[in-house]
């Protein structure tokens, strides 16, 4: 009950927003009022001990939350590539929860999320008949985020698990933004210089870059997260394993250079 509501009212502030194009401050608390929510009701963040500070660990989750939220709008930018993410993010998370003796319920969420998903890929493939848009990218964001850190409370996955696994996304977000703050320019208005876009227009096709994410997730992200869960100690270094060379390679594809055409 929790995820739907907390899912349909993100679903219908991105709907607004499309409709009435609201202002990014007012849009950013709207967002931080339904995670907090939602973060509230998933469970008893200042419980759990990742971090020995409560108040600090909840401050934490709920930014990363907010900001996963955010960058998987961001990232919704050419035909099939947030769906493929979020298949191959949920594939990931069913095969290490399975192998960390997860709960039934948690799977079934999860599985639940990928049927919702593929179905929604049948139409939105290169050359996409209909697209994603606000309402489902930041509700895709909020659910992720929610049953993650689901997971990480009942210890079935680690932090470092979901740093891997969610890498494709949030480096190239991530780097984006710091490199467009750098250059003095206005975070949050539209731009076409993620990574990711970047390649589209370089190789004239959705279709390949939306592949090529694929991927690196079934080929490397989903791996290293499933090596990870077998050496939980490595899980800083296989992190940076995982990262720096998606980092690397998104620099020099010119990620938040907005003169590169």
């Amino acid at each position: 009950m929790t995820l739907g509501l907390g899912g349909g009212g993100i679903a219908f502030l991105g709907f607004w927003d499309d409709v009435r194009n609201l202002s990014a401050r007012l849009r950013i608390a709207i967002q931080s009022v339904i995670v907090l929510w939602v973060l509230w009701w998933v469970g008893d963040l200042w419980l759990y001990d990742l971090i020995p500070l409560p108040g600090v660990a909840v401050a934490l989750v709920a930014l990363a939350s907010l900001w996963l939220l955010n960058l998987y709008n961001f990232m919704d930018g050419i035909d099939g590539l947030a769906a493929v993410e979020a298949l191959c993010i949920s594939a990931g998370a069913v095969v290490l929860l399975w192998q960390g003796g997860a709960s039934e319920d948690l799977v079934v969420l999860w599985l639940g999320l990928i049927a919702c998903v593929g179905g929604f890929l049948c139409f939105n493939w290169p050359p996409a008949r209909i697209f994603m848009g606000d309402v489902g990218s930041c509700f895709l964001g909020l659910i992720i985020a929610a049953l993650a850190l689901t997971s990480l409370q009942q210890q079935f996955m680690s932090l470092w698990g979901w740093i891997i696994l969610t890498a494709l996304f949030w480096t190239d977000a991530t780097l984006t933004l710091l490199r467009r703050i750098g250059r003095g320019e206005t975070w949050h208005q539209a731009h076409r210089s993620h990574a990711y876009q970047i390649l589209s227009r370089r190789w004239g096709s959705h279709r390949s870059v939306t592949l090529l994410a694929a991927g690196i997730n079934l080929l490397w992200l989903i791996p290293l997260a499933l090596v990870e869960s077998g050496m939980p100690d490595n899980g800083p270094l296989l992190a940076l394993v995982a990262c720096v060379p998606l980092l690397v390679a998104q620099w020099l594809i010119g990620a938040g250079d907005s003169r590169i055409a």
